[in-house]
């Protein structure tokens, strides 16, 4: 089947455009300023109407199991909320249980995935090391994956040590593959909860202050350290802070291969969110937590200057 698009205004990320569109069995074969309809079977009249490629989110979680039970969305629901917003590729992540070898784990998610409506991948968190992960990192690579995500912070259920963290990016570096981090300082944070808690200072506004933007920067700064060592393209998440932002950029201006992402949150929302009854700030609850106006504005010039190059939503309802 033919299908032409006419009249539409084509956004690219180099060029605005008009022009049509012509599609044959859902593969794009002609833009042209102008397609006879007779070449199709349906013509759509697009305008006064914008056309983007379908959008790529990178980082989503969907039926994702918490001690709560399992995330609101699973593969079926997320990509319909996916395609409500002109998504149509999303990146999800394998986070095996505890003794879980990686490739296991990975089948399960497939498995799990075969409910979504749109293009899906993932990234694999290697949460535990043991002698055999270099087998099963390799094994990975095999069935399609190339970049692995771990966390400097939940130490005490899917993080890693710092010593582990280089031992993955040594493995993920040497077979072509990007290391993916959440960047936040864990044992520094557990010190600072636990301070908080010691003195009864409970409500939710106390997420935020244990988790201070230098927390951040200074995971980003280690990350940064530990990649040019282990020589490992570095994909740091969910950037929320200008002192992270510094460092990403003298790593890069130094040669180093480095991507950074945040999210709508971070330059939308600020800190402010975290006033008010606690039924009103437990809806802003996150890591790492929404932080100053200041950070908005310079979250957005760096997407402006091409210092992030994605926008991923971290979407976990």
């Amino acid at each position: 089947m033919k299908l032409l698009i006419k009249n539409g205004k084509i956004i690219t990320s180099k060029r605005i455009f008009n022009s049509d569109i012509l599609v044959d069995n859902d593969k794009i074969t002609k833009i042209e300023k102008y397609i006879e309809p007779e070449n199709a079977d349906k013509v759509i009249d697009a305008k006064e109407k914008l056309i983007f490629p379908g959008g790529i989110d990178p980082h989503v979680h969907l039926h994702l199991p918490t001690p709560a039970g399992y995330s609101a969305d699973d593969f079926y629901t997320g990509s319909i909320a996916a395609l409500h917003g002109a998504t149509t590729t999303l990146l999800d992540f394998v986070t095996p249980h505890k003794g879980q070898h990686l490739p296991e784990a990975l089948k399960q998610r497939k498995q799990e995935a075969k409910e979504s409506l749109i293009d899906y991948s993932f990234h694999v968190s290697p949460i535990e090391w043991r002698d055999s992960l270099e087998k099963e990192i390799k094994k990975c690579f095999k069935m399609g994956i190339t970049s692995y995500k771990v966390y400097m912070a939940y130490k005490n259920t899917i993080g890693l040590e710092d010593e582990d963290i280089l031992k993955v990016m040594n493995l993920v570096g040497k077979n072509g593959g990007i290391v993916t981090m959440h960047c936040e300082l864990g044992d520094e944070i557990e010190k600072l909860r636990y301070a908080f808690s010691k003195e009864n200072k409970l409500s939710p506004e106390y997420h935020c202050l244990s988790r201070p933007p230098e927390m951040e920067a200074l995971a980003v700064k280690k990350a940064i350290k530990m990649a040019k060592k282990a020589n490992c393209p570095l994909y740091i998440v969910h950037v929320s802070s200008e002192k992270s932002l510094k460092y990403i950029n003298k790593a890069k201006e130094k040669g180093q291969v480095i991507f950074a992402e945040t999210c709508p949150q971070y330059l939308l929302l600020d800190e402010l969110k975290y006033k008010g009854t606690f039924n009103q700030v437990v809806p802003y609850i996150m890591s790492p937590p929404l932080r100053k106006t200041q950070d908005n504005k310079a979250l957005w010039e760096a997407i402006k200057e091409g210092e992030i190059q994605t926008i991923g939503t971290d979407h976990c309802p």
